[in-house]
């Protein structure tokens, strides 16, 4: 508000904020360009206040008074407490008197004021020119008399004009009177009630095969995580099936090089005095297990291991995996034994291999630092 109620564009019958707002898609008001670009306008828009308060000031009527005060209210209305952090003494009284009041506070509005404001003027322009009128014709000069209210009523057709021939909104704002489906869809979807929404299944965690041929991710209805997989042109199906709500986390989805198989994790990491999260209370606990699944398969999917960050070997039937701050190898098997890949210092994790499939990429965490290293499966060097 303070920002536009500046009193030349209160004068002018402006200075409300929205009048001078806009968007990245344009302007609010099509007509605030005409009014604050265009040289005519600008000029006009001024010329016509400028010549009411001539008016006021070089003729002598018995209610001209009133009607500069209601301008000068008007004025004192719209910009009085501005600029708003640091008001002239006339601007504090009426900030204090418009925080103090509920009255004060309805008057703190250019919407109430401008139209006081162009009243005053209005009269006192109107006055003016049929003073001028009666003036000249008095003097033989009727023809002058009809040029100059010509001008005075070409100055308000050419300050009007913008107003006149565009719209009070821009047209990106402006809807049509039947109401869009979109908004009835919406009022449909209110009924709903906000359980409903919340329940909706999540979904999370999309991984696909190395072709792009198959796609899988994970689904949360309800707090029961399952994966979904889609293979081709096929409908999605689920390829687990883990019936409870209890917590378990599923991620780290990985397909095996020719995406017949997939590896993922369920449970999430322990904490600092190694406690796995268990919010259902589960009374065999909770760990982070590496599970295998055949995905054209219909047998349920195979705990393998404990574990984390499963990457799968360019033959398709071994893997690499972190646990316990170290990295292993492991068939996919459920009676496999994985077995210590490397040995080193620190808390190695996050195995990565290398495009050909000779060397592993692994992250070693040492406290205060950490270290990014390879480990070559050929030369068995790090």
């Amino acid at each position: 508000m303070s920002a536009t109620s500046y009193p030349f564009e209160i004068l002018r019958g402006l200075g409300y904020w929205f009048f001078y707002g806009g968007d990245v898609i344009g302007v609010w008001n099509e007509a605030r360009p005409d009014y604050t670009q265009r040289a005519l306008i600008l000029f006009a828009s001024l010329a016509i206040p400028t010549l009411a308060m001539v008016s006021a000031a070089t003729l002598r009527w018995r209610n001209r008074a009133y009607f500069v005060v209601i301008t000068v209210v008007g004025v004192v209305i719209a910009v009085g407490a501005a600029p708003y952090d640091n008001p002239s003494p006339l601007g504090s009284v009426f900030k204090s008197f418009a925080l103090g009041s509920t009255t004060g506070f309805a008057l703190r509005n250019t919407n109430r004021a401008v139209p006081l404001v162009v009243l005053g003027l209005t009269v006192l322009l109107a006055v003016g020119v049929s003073a001028a009128v009666v003036a000249l014709e008095s003097r033989s000069r009727g023809r002058l008399a009809a040029v100059g209210v010509a001008l005075v009523a070409v100055l308000g057709l050419v300050n009007a004009s913008p107003a006149l021939t565009g719209g009070y909104f821009n047209r990106y704002l402006e809807r049509d009177e039947e109401i869009p489906q979109l908004i009835v869809a919406t009022e449909t979807y209110a009924q709903y009630s906000l359980e409903q929404f919340l329940s909706h299944p999540i979904e999370s965690g999309f991984a696909s095969s190395p072709d792009g041929k198959t796609i899988a991710w994970v689904v949360n209805d309800k707090g029961k995580r399952n994966i979904m997989v889609k293979a081709g042109t096929d409908l999605p199906r689920f390829i687990t099936d883990f019936q409870q709500d209890d917590g378990q986390e599923i991620s780290q989805l990985v397909f095996s090089p020719n995406g017949t198989k997939l590896l993922f994790v369920r449970g999430s990491a322990a904490n600092r005095a190694g406690q796995n999260p268990n919010p259902a209370s589960l009374a065999d606990g909770a760990d982070m297990t590496i599970y295998y699944k055949e995905i054209s398969s219909k047998n349920p999917p195979v705990k393998i291991t404990q574990g984390s960050n499963p990457v799968i070997y360019k033959d398709g039937i071994k893997f690499l995996f972190s646990k316990g701050g170290q990295i292993y190898e492991s068939p996919m098997d459920i009676n496999a034994s994985p077995k210590l890949l490397f040995t080193a210092r620190g808390s190695n994790v996050s195995p990565k291999f290398s495009p050909d499939g000779n060397e592993v990429l692994f992250t070693s965490l040492r406290g205060d630092h950490s270290f990014i290293g390879i480990f070559n499966t050929i030369r068995r060097v790090i």
